[in-house]
């Protein structure tokens, strides 16, 4: 017998004689070919098992991993909220995180640079007493009235101290305008007087009150039906639901060719800022689109978040100049347009930020986010201690060391984080979220970095998006508007009343104006 088997013949035989068994070789190779031969098959059965579970071990560990992309994933998902991507704060409902600087707004220490309040050096607002008061009422001692020598107290009264109360009288006017009519006595001919503009019909409503209705409604987010019942309330002055709405209707038909005037300036402003934000109209999404300059605020209503909604704004292609500025976030509509209104296009570095601080959050904290996020707050902080020394640009040592860190932090990025591999699976593999955030690091530099380089241009785009909170309060409200018509006017009357304010302009007065029938382009630098 072959000695390869598992029991060797000579010790086999040895072992037997030890323990006083005697057969013939041919009995002893017998039994130990059997034997051998059944370790060959414990042997062989062993190898198949093993062979079994490490194609099963195999399998699992690629299950494992996929599972694992798929967990990684949805924790990034609901990890989410105001602070690492683009949704508003209202979408941390009542899991809020504990408050966290941006990293652009932050201090050495990771504070927030500004505290809450006013700062210092600031002037500051309060009321002020006026020199001459209104009304004065003199306060004497209950006790002495009926005194019969109060007429002689009174006599050498003083003043010992005294309090100022600012307060409004509510009074409603209802005022009767007559026409009169004049013979001339010369020639005989009747002239005839002139109805103030507002004065239209038999009877409405004057330009306070409608003002004051299209305060409450556009800036105060109140709805109709609040507004009717607070008017009885107020003013005794009872009207419908539906009067609430003529008067809104009124107000933006009045505004609509200033607002057109409007976005005319936006031919000559060297930066403009443009955000969307999503409404719902009779069950159905629609979005609200802005456009916004130092100066002016253009509100518009369209159903298409897209390229559509943003030519209907109607002020992008009225930027025409190639030197002008567009300051938005990522969205693709955008960058299409670009090509039909080629202008400069810089992109809103507080997105970019809350983006980074995703992959910090929720896919592992890489080294490329890490370095990308100081450098940018780094460059963020330069440029303000330069703008404070009084210069306008950066000097060209700094934008190439800026340059040349961001340019291997991105090339890092992405020779760490390779392109996906093609599959059997239709459409495009997706290159994953790193490699999507840095890739666009790389094909957009200019834009990105574009504060750097003109400091007339923002690191972020809060000033549309800004703008954009008024719609947001409004659908926090009302939850919705009941018609396209109410969403457009919504839009010409929050054009008006947000550049009021970058002007500086009272903006409830502007209004009583403009129902008042007066011109009042005259009160806005449209030049």
């Amino acid at each position: 017998m072959s000695k390869k088997g598992f029991i060797d013949f000579q010790n086999f035989e040895k072992a037997l004689q030890e323990k006083g068994v005697e057969l013939s070789s041919s009995e002893l190779s017998a039994i130990l070919e059997l034997i051998n031969l059944r370790f060959d098959e414990v042997i062989s059965k062993s190898e198949q098992q093993a062979e079994s579970f490490a194609r099963t071990i195999t399998e699992l560990n690629k299950t494992i991993a996929s599972l694992n992309d798929v967990i990684e994933t949805l924790k990034g998902k609901n990890n989410r909220n105001a602070s690492n991507s683009n949704k508003p704060s209202s979408w941390d409902h009542f899991s809020k995180p504990t408050p966290k600087p941006s990293s652009i707004n932050a201090g050495d220490g990771g504070s927030i640079k500004k505290s809450s309040g006013g700062q210092q050096g600031h002037s500051g607002t309060t009321m002020k007493v006026q020199d001459t008061p209104d009304r004065i009422e003199n306060l004497y001692p209950r006790r002495c009235f009926g005194c019969d020598r109060f007429a002689e107290c009174l006599a050498r009264a003083s003043e010992k101290a005294s309090r100022t109360v600012v307060d409004v009288e509510v009074r409603t006017i209802q005022t009767e305008y007559r026409q009169m009519s004049l013979c001339c006595p010369v020639d005989g001919t009747q002239h005839c007087g002139q109805f103030p503009a507002f004065a239209r019909s038999n009877f409405q409503y004057g330009p306070t009150v409608n003002a004051i209705v299209t305060e409450l409604s556009s800036d105060g987010s109140v709805g109709m039906h609040k507004i009717s019942t607070f008017m009885d309330d107020a003013f005794g002055i009872r009207m419908t639901d539906g009067t609430v709405s003529n008067i809104i209707g009124k107000c933006s038909d009045l505004s609509e060719s200033l607002v057109e005037k409007f976005k005319d300036t936006f031919a000559q402003v060297h930066i403009a800022h443009f955000d969307e934000t999503g409404c719902r109209i009779q069950k159905k999404n629609g979005w609200l689109h802005i456009a916004a300059s130092r100066l002016f605020s253009v509100f518009g209503f369209h159903k298409n978040r897209g390229g559509k909604g943003i030519k209907a704004l109607g002020v992008y292609d009225r930027m025409k100049d190639p030197s002008q500025v567009a300051v938005t976030d990522f969205w693709g509509s955008y960058l299409k347009i670009d090509a039909q209104y080629p202008k400069k296009h810089a992109f809103c570095g507080a997105h970019l930020d809350r983006e980074i601080q995703n992959l910090i959050d929720n896919y592992g904290s890489p080294a490329c986010a890490r370095k990308m996020k100081k450098l940018m707050k780094s460059a963020y902080v330069e440029v303000q201690e330069l703008k404070g020394k009084g210069m306008t640009e950066a000097p060209q040592s700094l934008l190439d060391e800026v340059s040349e860190k961001y340019d291997k932090i991105v090339t890092a990025a992405l020779n760490r984080h390779k392109p996906p591999k093609k599959t059997n699976k239709r459409g495009r593999p997706g290159k994953g979220t790193i490699r999507a955030l840095f890739e666009r690091f790389r094909d957009y530099k200019e834009g990105v970095l574009m504060f750097l380089h003109d400091f007339e241009v923002p690191f972020s785009n809060n000033q549309a998006e800004r703008a954009a909170r008024g719609m947001k309060t409004k659908l926090k409200v009302s939850g919705c508007f009941r018609s396209e018509d109410g969403a457009k006017a919504f839009c010409n009357i929050k054009s008006i009343m947000d550049t009021c304010r970058k002007h500086g302009l009272n903006h409830f007065e502007v209004l009583q104006d403009l129902f008042s029938g007066k011109d009042i382009s005259g009160q806005f630098c449209l030049q």
